[in-house]
Parts: structure tokens; C-alpha cells; sequence
């Protein structure tokens, strides 16, 4: 069994380093890992690439296992199929002033998205932009309203720790830099805001 070490890595680093060794074409990967959002990361990433996976925890140390599934159909895995664009989101309003106006802004743009023939296929949420997940009102709507749609949201989870706001978020999925960057990398066009 190929072993990684990715104790005290922040994120993305275990998914990163778990993945280049499925590159190398290990069947068998023990991942060690020291908390819990490296272990969800780690499940999802198994499951996109054709792995079982299990974990098992003594003293805090996570031990995932990732173990090539010969019946796996990676036709099946998630994809992200609509490709056509994606908004980067990662301050909590629109422009540098800490003022109303922009927080009127960032409502009044998340809510045009929803009006739009063609909604992004992935919103991503970094840094303070996590922030606009964690708060009742029309922003979580909109959200709402644009996964109805077929959105991918996606939250960074380090994001959330960092703001204190780990179970606050109120949409999306929590996830981490890697799977945030494949995301919207996978999209024709970006725009941050």
C-alpha cells in the first residue's frame, strides 16, 4: 500500500498529493491526514477518479484509504458539463469602499444572474466572498434560485474556518481549493468579482 503523509498540509495540498500518486498509478494510497475536511475532500476526489474509499481515526490522525474500483464506471463520476462560464467570487460586495453601495451591488448582481438566459454553470466563493453563503436574505435566494437552475455552487471550506463561519453556510457545497479551481478552470469564461 503507497502511503501519503499529508499531516499538517493545508488545503488543497492532501487532494494534490493524494492525486499525484492515483497519477502514478498506484492502486492502494493511504492518505494521513489531520482533520476532517481533508477526509470529505479526499472521499469526493476518490469517487471522481474511480476509487473506493474508506477512513478510520486514532488520536486525531485520519488514515484514508483509496483503493482502484475495477468495476468503477468514470463515465458516471460528476462532470461538470456546462462549461460555458463562471463567476469567482471573493469579497463581499462590489467594489474596494467598505460601503453600502457595494453590498447593494453584490445583492443586486447575484439576483440579475437568476434574470439571465444563460446562468454560469459554477459561482465560487473564496476569502470574504464566503461571507454572502452564511447570511439570510435575497443573496442565499438568488443562489438558491440559480442551483434550481443547475448551478454548481461551491464553498471554500478553509474560507469558512478562517471567517469562523464552518457551520454557517446556508447553500452550496463546501469544498476546497482544488476542486474550486478544476471547477471553474473547466468553464470557457470567468469573471471575479
Amino acid at each position: 500500500m503507497f502511503v501519503v503523509d499529508a499531516r499538517g498540509q493545508a488545503c488543497p495540498k492532501p487532494v494534490l498529493m493524494t492525486k499525484a500518486a492515483v497519477q502514478s498509478g498506484q492502486e492502494a494510497i493511504q492518505t494521513l491526514v489531520d482533520n476532517t475536511t481533508a477526509v470529505q475532500n479526499l472521499t469526493r476526489f476518490a469517487a471522481s477518479v474511480g476509487y473506493t474509499c474508506s477512513h478510520e481515526e486514532k488520536d486525531g490522525i485520519y488514515t484514508v484509504t483509496l483503493e482502484k474500483d475495477p468495476n468503477a464506471d468514470l463515465q458516471k463520476a460528476p462532470a461538470y458539463e456546462d462549461t460555458s462560464w463562471a463567476v469567482f467570487c471573493t469579497e463581499n460586495r462590489i467594489g474596494s469602499a467598505e460601503n453600502e453601495l457595494g453590498h447593494n451591488l453584490i445583492q443586486m448582481y447575484f439576483y440579475t444572474l437568476t434574470q439571465m438566459d444563460t446562468p454560469p454553470s459554477v459561482v465560487a466563493f473564496m476569502n470574504e466572498g464566503v461571507e454572502l453563503v452564511c447570511q439570510p436574505g435575497q443573496i442565499v435566494d438568488s443562489l438558491k434560485a440559480l442551483m434550481e437552475k443547475g448551478t454548481r455552487v461551491v464553498v471554500c471550506g478553509t474560507c469558512l474556518n478562517y471567517y469562523d463561519l464552518s457551520d454557517k453556510a446556508l447553500c452550496g457545497t463546501v469544498s476546497n481549493m482544488y476542486e474550486i479551481l478544476e471547477a471553474v478552470t473547466a468553464c470557457g469564461k470567468m469573471m471575479k468579482i
